[in-house]
Order: structure tokens, then sequence, then C-alpha cells
């Protein structure tokens, strides 16, 4: 299906920025796209079997649903999904919070590691 190829594309630039941006000490902007890479590649994963929530929450709700509880993925791809949602959403939305670089670092790696895994799953 062309949407998910499309999807596995943006997923893919979006982690090529997250890692510019990381470079350079953009912590913020680097968590939103490494979650972003996340989040389009979980959207791709979930037209695999029909489905397309409307919501953030929604998507990583039917992905613990299907594919961690599924036995498909491991809990940790989960949980670092979760993990980089909290720092996009305190970096988008608090003026106050402070994402230190170690905890950038962590969500584009664990991005990096999610993308390609679900681009394994879905050769």
């Amino acid at each position: 299906m062309e949407e998910i190829v499309l999807l596995m594309e943006k997923a893919n630039r979006f982690l090529t920025s997250a890692q510019l941006l990381l470079e350079g000490k953009d912590v913020e902007s680097a968590c939103s796209r490494g979650y972003y890479a996340m989040f389009y590649a979980t959207q791709a994963l979930l037209l695999v079997k029909g489905l397309s929530p409307k919501t953030h929450k929604g998507v990583r709700t039917e992905f613990a649903k299907i594919y961690v509880q599924g036995g498909i993925f491991p809990v940790s791809m989960s949980k670092d999904f979760s993990f980089a949602a909290d720092m996009r959403s305190a970096g988008d939305y608090e003026i106050n919070n402070i994402i230190t670089l170690d905890e950038a670092k962590e969500v584009v790696e664990n991005a990096k590691s999610f993308v390609a895994k679900v681009a394994a799953y879905l050769d």
C-alpha cells in the first residue's frame, strides 16, 4: 500500500531531522521529530491492520494492544514510544520544562531503533 511506504519515508526523514537537531543541541525539537518518526512508523503498522486511529493516544494504545500485547514487539518499544510522547509534549507545550541533552539523545536513539524494527517487520 502506497500510504504505508509514504509514512515510512516520512518517519525516516523525521529521524534524519531529529539527529541534526540533536547535533545542534535543540533538544525540544529533536524530541519532537524523534517522537513523530515513531508516530508515523506506528501509523504505517496500524494501516497494515486496516486501522487509522484519530488521536496520538489512540495510535499508541492500538500499537500496544495489537503489536506489543500480541507478542510481535517487546514491551520496551511501547515504553520508548510513551517516553518520546512525554518529552515531545513537554518540549512543545511547557515553557519552563527543561529537557536534558541525555533525555533528547535517548529519544532519538530509541526512535532510530523503533523505526528500524518497524521497517524490518514491514519488509
